[in-house]
């Protein structure tokens, strides 16, 4: 056969097949889009749902001032509530009419009964609420006060169970928003439970009454709610699409929320839990713990539109692809012959130059070379951005490796080396090398005596500090390690006999002079030590003798008195005058 009919044939079987893969190619990212979009409308039935939510959580406020007002003089709490009303009808009404912006009908309205169930809840409550409002406010019994907050806490409850209903709906057909539906419904309900453990302490402080039982149960109770609701709350955010944004919201959440805001409460509990002696009225604490509950609704409305923003990134970017693509597969057929010719260049070559890389990653880890495309095609880029990526993890896992392996040799307590890393490090280098070395243990007297009168705490701060002051007394290259309990130990190489000794005597010196602050002591602590002082011999034995010597010497200065230094000899133990 002919070339020319060859590559006609060629051609047109190459064009066949681009045809063919650019249908499975352009058939998934048109149902990219569609989903993206239906993604994104479903987010915004959502919010209106979560609205909702906070509008009747926030209604409660203006309605617990207004029941804590005196008759006739709660004009302005009259107008406000009237005001939150109003916004809690309107937003109930979008729900009753689920179209978005376009006409078209969202796919997963909340059902009608369930927002008709929370009207007639409502209605019921703020009949209820006006009553007490209507009371005198001396002829106010707190456990009228509280019925009207557990009325509007019931029309909360029912809308609870339309918000679940919805929230279900959308992890059963739109697993792609299941984050942003989580973390929503999280944050709605951070919220309201928020709301709830403020509600609960309105009716003893409108009517300056002590805290009952029951009230405390029910505040403790909501603020367990709320800390677990925290809890699942930080695994969700770290998978926000704005990490910054997350990680802002969560500490403004955790500061003034539950750091001022529910410290607000702790505070009128310990006031007037027995009393009734607050230092607020309801009002004032009303308008005080309501301004501590925005940062929680700040959170919701920055997650939800971070995570509008990401689905109407993929939503463009979907559409953006589909009609890349659709150009693409209109212009393959008159740069067929073009590709081929360049498939050596875009491919093979950067095939070789790939393997080449593995095989340096394989070799170097740590110290392999940056890892550089060859080829500017967007295939042999990520190709080349996994290789970077894999250089990287490499990279990564030996600094890892090499963290642990520090974390084994270090004391948790004092960050100077433990006894295990010691022992390796003396019997490597002396045993092994025949290297001669001096060692100095370090006892601390009666320290058990520090624990008993101040504290484990206070123990641990003291070996602490014991710790760093040896370890800022000796040389660079001197091994500081704790020997175990109050014990510490001083490896050091290329020194005589004597001028450890001196060493240790100067260091016993200056524990002796040295205190230290501990919270809780009345005066600074003040820590002596006793101090063995042995020099190793030669022979694969020599860091065990010089282990033995080093600790007789340290008895023997304990024996004598304490907080003095003894050296082993070839004469024997002999001690260093202070």
């Amino acid at each position: 056969m002919r070339i020319k009919v060859q590559i006609w044939i060629a051609t047109a079987v190459i064009a066949l097949c681009t045809l063919v893969l650019s249908g499975f190619t352009i058939g998934p990212t048109f149902y990219r889009y569609i989903e993206a979009r239906n993604d994104l409308r479903d987010l915004e039935y959502f919010q209106l749902a979560l609205m909702a939510a906070n509008r009747i959580s926030a209604e409660r406020g203006p309605a617990n001032d207004m029941m804590s007002a005196d008759k006739g003089t709660g004009e302005a709490e009259r107008a406000r509530l009237t005001q939150f009303r109003a916004a809690t009808d309107a937003s109930l009404a979008a729900l009753e009419a689920p179209r978005d912006a376009g006409g078209q009908a969202y796919r997963h309205p909340i059902p009608a009964h369930y927002v008709a169930n929370t009207r007639e809840l409502l209605r019921n409550a703020r009949r209820n609420v006006d009553a007490i409002a209507a009371i005198p406010a001396a002829d106010r019994p707190s456990r009228q006060l509280q019925a009207g907050i557990e009325s509007m806490i019931a029309a909360m409850d029912s809308y609870q169970e339309a918000i679940s209903w919805q929230v279900d709906a959308l992890l059963r057909h739109d697993r792609e928003t299941a984050l942003a539906v989580i973390v929503g419904r999280i944050i709605s309900d951070l919220r309201e439970y928020g709301g709830r453990i403020g509600s609960h302490i309105v009716p003893a402080l409108a009517t300056r009454s002590p805290l009952q039982a029951a009230d405390l149960a029910r505040i403790n109770m909501t603020r367990g709610r709320l800390l677990e609701l925290r809890s699942l709350l930080d695994s969700r955010l770290l998978l926000s699409p704005d990490p910054v944004l997350a990680d802002e919201a969560a500490r403004n959440i955790d500061e003034i929320f539950f750091g001022q805001g529910l410290g607000i409460i702790d505070r009128l509990i310990a006031e007037g839990g027995e009393t009734g002696a607050y230092s607020m009225s309801s009002q004032e604490f009303t308008r005080h713990f309501v301004a501590r509950l925005s940062p929680l609704e700040r959170a919701r409305s920055e997650f939800l539109a971070s995570s509008f923003k990401a689905y109407e990134d993929s939503r463009d970017d979907a559409l953006l692809r589909l009609i890349g693509l659709t150009l693409v597969t209109l212009t393959a057929f008159g740069v067929l012959a073009a590709q081929l010719w360049s498939i050596n260049a875009s491919v093979l070559r950067p095939l070789l130059t790939a393997r080449h890389v593995i095989i340096e990653l394989a070799d170097r880890r740590r110290h392999a070379p940056e890892v550089v495309s060859p080829s500017r095609s967007p295939e042999m880029l990520r190709l080349f951005e996994a290789l970077s990526l894999l250089r990287e993890k490499l990279i990564e896992r030996t600094t890892y490796e090499m963290q642990l392996k520090n974390q084994a040799d270090t004391d948790g307590l004092t960050g100077v080396l433990n006894r295990g890393a010691l022992e390796r490090i003396g019997q490597n280098e002396i045993d092994r090398r025949a290297t001669s070395a001096c060692l100095i243990l370090v006892d601390l007297d009666h320290f058990k005596q520090i624990n008993d009168r101040f504290g484990h705490v206070a123990g641990d701060r003291v070996l602490g500090e014991i710790a760093n002051l040896l370890r800022r007394s000796v040389r660079k290259n001197d091994v500081v390690a704790r020997f175990g309990g109050e014990e510490f130990a001083i490896l050091i190489f290329d020194e005589d006999l004597n001028a450890v000794a001196e060493l240790a005597e100067a260091l016993r010196s200056k524990l002796d002079k040295h205190h230290i602050d501990v919270i809780g002591a009345p005066a600074p602590i003040r820590a002596t030590a006793s101090m063995g002082v042995a020099a190793s011999g030669a022979g694969p034995d020599a860091w065990r003798q010089l282990v033995i010597e080093a600790d007789a010497a340290l008895y023997r200065a304990k024996a004598e008195g304490r907080n003095r230094v003894c050296v082993a000899s070839s004469q024997g133990t002999l001690r260093i005058p202070a």
